[in-house]
């Protein structure tokens, strides 16, 4: 009898033993699973308050406004449009182009790009960025501007914080005009001051080596129809040293920055159809040249 008790004392101490080993794995392990994870997994970091990057001429809501030579325009910077754009066209002839910014409560910027805004968004010609800190007065003064249209943006420089403002384009000599009513011309479109050439069609034209920025530029557009197998884009008769960009989207999908010789050739194959940019421009020498431009689809 008492080795029977002996081996049942044994089975059930067994038993026992098992139940608790099993009540181990099952609980236990979780529970450390779980206290890991919470070491290893870190606290997601507090999102910090993003800045307005630098201003772009890129405006499409509010549309750009057309404004007068000579005219103060009164506007405001203020929750939910923190941008404000507008344009201008000028006339030949005028020795001196300013445009002021002023009469602000907090540091605003004002840019200023050369061209139809459709255009800029291709980085057809010149920009100008004024950053002047605080809420001083921001004024750009061209001397011989290029005749033709011209973008302004005002837009917040720091912090979103509100702020009426004034801005007035003014001319030397002094001139004054009213809005033309002109529309903008739509995306895809060749617009000034690009001058449009036709497929297979050349043009005959000259840069005027100037040394100081911007560096003399000419403008050109073509629109290249669904279908074609390559586009060719040549600049040749050259007597200086010219660059030639080919652009259909911002930033440059084709250039060619080369030097020496008395042509320069862009070859695009298969190209998307759309409205494609042609700059000719004076290399960084300030050099000019009369030249050739010829666009073909061989």
């Amino acid at each position: 009898m008492s080795k029977r008790i002996v081996i049942t004392a044994l089975f059930l101490a067994l038993l026992l033993a098992g139940c608790g080993g099993e009540e181990q794995l099952d609980v236990f392990p979780e529970e450390s699973e779980g206290e890991v994870m919470q070491q290893e997994l870190p606290a997601e970091p507090t999102p910090e308050p993003q800045q307005p990057s630098t201003p772009s001429l890129v405006c499409e809501d509010p549309a750009p406004v057309e404004l007068g030579i000579g005219e103060s325009h009164e506007d405001v910077i203020d929750d939910p449009v923190w941008t404000r754009c507008y344009w201008v066209q000028i006339p030949e002839g005028l020795t001196s182009l300013s445009f002021e910014l002023g009469g602000l409560n907090a540091d605003l910027n004002m840019s200023v790009g050369y061209g139809f805004l459709v255009t800029l968004q291709y980085n057809i010609g010149e920009f100008w960025q004024v950053a002047q800190d605080g809420t001083a007065d921001e004024i750009l003064t061209l001397e011989n501007p290029a005749p033709g249209p011209y973008f302004i943006k005002v837009g917040i420089a720091g912090l979103k914080e509100p702020s009426p403002f004034t801005l007035e384009v003014r001319t030397v000599p002094e001139s004054t005009s009213g809005p033309s009513g002109a529309a903008l011309p739509e995306p895809g479109e060749c617009a000034p001051p690009a001058i449009e050439i036709p497929l297979d069609g050349s043009i005959d034209s000259e840069i005027v080596g100037k040394s100081q920025d911007p560096l003399p530029r000419r403008y050109f557009c073509v629109q290249v129809p669904q279908g074609l197998s390559n586009l060719t884009v040549q600049i040749s008769g050259l007597e200086g040293n010219l660059d030639l960009f080919v652009r259909r989207t911002q930033p440059a999908e084709w250039m060619d920055l080369s030097r020496g010789g008395d042509s320069r050739t862009v070859l695009i194959e298969n190209p998307v159809a759309g409205a494609y940019y042609v700059t000719v421009a004076g290399a960084l020498t300030g050099a000019g040249s009369p030249f050739t431009l010829n666009v073909s689809s061989p």
